[in-house]
């Protein structure tokens, strides 16, 4: 059964570097979500990672390094603008699919010529990684469900398997890194996250790819062609409250209600909390509500999409994601 790791923070990470460099899997928080790390060159463990998660084998994963160095030993880093990217947010939510050295195994990849590299802020996580050199680590949780943002998360997903969990505390960014793929000076988003288009554009020239793969075609990065980040409960997308107050006549008790904050406590107020629960809508807090609401037996997610929060790439993706039924 999948545990937490008890001892001192130095007797957790010796632990945990030990089991990876063994070969085991290990739960490690980022300052996105909690990954599912194992050695990137050990061919057992990076299938033990997609036969935990349930996860297609022709979704590529990330793998994580500690520093420029460490990403040099697993892709081509020679890039000017790939190098200017590093250098502006590593550490930090931002992964950079570029050509992989040959020794990367085809597992990692997918069969593909690139590899997705990304260097996570957490100190936790770099530390280990300074023990034992890079790591594949997807997302924490059974594959297209809602991410994991604590440790409690992660041992309810896999309850009974055989992982050790490391506690890092919540996750800060809560929503998966930004994924660029770099073509000359051209940075072609592939996922959107935290790190935004607008701060992309002062190092080349930023292309947005289709999130939407053909249905035999191998994504090049997380999160592009199959179906994630989506609760046991329907999600519904609108873009006002008054849309929303429409579901309660019909469903008052089986719906929770994800709402901006500035628009809560007038909601509140006019006793319009014909809900069964009434939360922000914020990316930081979002998959913890996606996953208390399967735990409160919700049947339904209303989403007021207001201007603003239609602004935020990283966020709708999510969203649209989670409402997919693909």
């Amino acid at each position: 059964m999948a545990e937490f790791c008890d001892g001192t923070e130095e007797q957790c990470l010796k632990r945990a570097a030990q089991l990876l460099n063994a070969g085991s899997c290990v739960a490690l928080p980022t300052e996105t979500v909690y990954g599912l790390a194992a050695r990137y060159d050990v061919e057992e463990a990076v299938h033990s990672v997609f036969r935990l998660k349930g996860r297609p084998n022709d979704n590529p994963l990330i793998v994580h390094v500690a520093s420029i160095a460490q990403a040099a030993q697993v892709g081509d880093v020679s890039n000017t603008v790939v190098r200017s990217l590093m250098d502006a947010f590593w550490p930090g939510p931002l992964t950079i699919v570029v050509p992989k050295v040959p020794s990367v195994l085809s597992a990692v990849t997918a069969g593909l010529p690139t590899v997705a590299i990304r260097c996570p802020a957490h100190d936790v996580f770099r530390t280990i990684l300074q023990s034992t050199g890079p790591l594949v680590a997807p997302s924490a949780n059974v594959s297209g469900r809602p991410s994991p943002t604590t440790a409690a998360h992660v041992l309810h997903d896999f309850a009974n398997a055989d992982v050790l969990v490391v506690d890092g505390g919540e996750c800060q960014v809560g929503l998966e890194s930004t994924v660029v793929h770099v073509n000359n000076s051209t940075i072609s988003i592939l996922r959107p996250g935290d790190i935004t288009s607008q701060q992309l554009a002062r190092y080349g020239t930023v292309a947005v790819q289709s999130q939407h793969n053909a249905e035999n075609a191998i994504p090049m990065a997380p999160g592009m062609k199959y179906r994630h980040y989506a609760p046991d409960a329907e999600v519904v997308l609108l873009s006002t409250v008054a849309e929303a107050q429409q579901f309660t006549t019909h469903a008052r008790d089986t719906c929770m209600l994800l709402i901006e904050t500035n628009e809560l406590q007038n909601l509140v107020t006019e006793e319009r909390t014909g809900w069964k629960s009434v939360r922000e809508l914020h990316q930081h807090s979002l998959y913890s509500n996606l996953r208390d609401a399967d735990a409160l037996g919700i049947t339904m997610i209303v989403c007021v999409c207001t201007a603003r929060i239609r602004e935020n790439e990283a966020l709708m993706n999510r969203l649209q994601k989670a409402q997919s039924k693909r």
